[in-house]
């Protein structure tokens, strides 16, 4: 078995996507997820509307400068190199599409060549890899939903970014809202005048990894964290998921988060890792 994305979407979903652009012609819908592979990584598959149409578009990069060589060896026939620029560290895949009928066709021609770019690097490499991604109407209808609350943040005040805070109704739903950022349960906000009163801190991916080495065997200097990872660090402590020390000579430091935040924690590091 080799690297497979298998595109499930029907007819009705590429028509719900096209109305549903036009009515938010200033969004970006993901198609498919970001993908963190051995020896590469690719973008996520988005759709936007463009000029009198709608343009589709990846970036895959290499961690070697084999980009010029993996181009030459795949010979490419005509449609897949139109939408094809090549560099040594990436290529960037895109599409315009002018109509909505051939959103099926372009998106097949992304897909298709992003997965034969993998697999003929995983073959150079001698490297065996079992991976298969599925796109289905689940998942478009879970990527609208998020743009949908995303634009519904956006009118209370509230656009996710890192270190900031979100109200949602619970974990799920604060997961779906935060984007590419870990949601943490900070408090209760009885106060707040929507339906969702749950508060969560909006946490980046390399915050979070230095944080989860805060255990009780480890010490982390608060120095080593920006001024707002700084003030989340204040926080948690606070709130006793986590503890700090000072030394005699004044250097701050904190560990021993608690167990059942390092779990959640880890599960959402762990859920941005694509399965197969």
């Amino acid at each position: 078995m080799r690297f497979k994305i298998k595109n499930k979407l029907k007819k009705t979903d590429y028509k719900r996507l096209a109305e549903f652009l036009k009515d938010n012609p200033s969004v970006s819908i993901e198609l498919f997820p970001s993908m963190d592979l051995e020896f590469l990584s690719a973008s996520p598959v988005m759709v936007a509307v463009e000029s009198f149409g709608y343009k589709i578009n990846t970036e895959i990069s290499f961690e070697q400068p084999i980009g010029f060589e993996i181009h030459d060896d795949l010979k490419l026939d005509d449609e897949m190199r139109s939408g094809l620029t090549a560099n040594r560290r990436n290529f960037k895949l895109s599409k315009i599409v002018t109509e909505p009928t051939n959103l099926k066709k372009d998106l097949n021609i992304i897909l298709k060549t992003t997965e034969r770019i993998i697999n003929h690097i995983y073959n150079r490499l001698g490297v065996l890899v079992e991976q298969t991604f599925m796109l289905n109407s689940e998942q478009l209808d879970r990527q609208l939903d998020i743009v949908l609350k995303s634009g519904e943040l956006e009118k209370r005040g509230e656009t996710p970014r890192p270190f900031g805070t979100i109200h949602a109704n619970g974990s799920k739903d604060a997961k779906e809202r935060a984007g590419d950022l870990i949601p943490l349960y900070k408090e209760h906000d009885k106060t707040y005048l929507y339906d969702a009163k749950r508060v969560y801190f909006l946490l980046p991916h390399d915050f979070v990894t230095k944080l989860l080495c805060c255990d009780n065997a480890t010490m982390i200097r608060e120095e080593e964290f920006d001024k707002r990872g700084k003030e989340v660090l204040r926080d948690l402590v606070y709130r006793k998921y986590l503890k700090k020390h000072e030394t005699l000579d004044g250097i701050v430091c904190y560990y021993g988060l608690n167990e059942k935040t390092q779990r959640y924690l880890k599960k959402h590091l762990e859920h941005k890792t694509p399965r197969h």
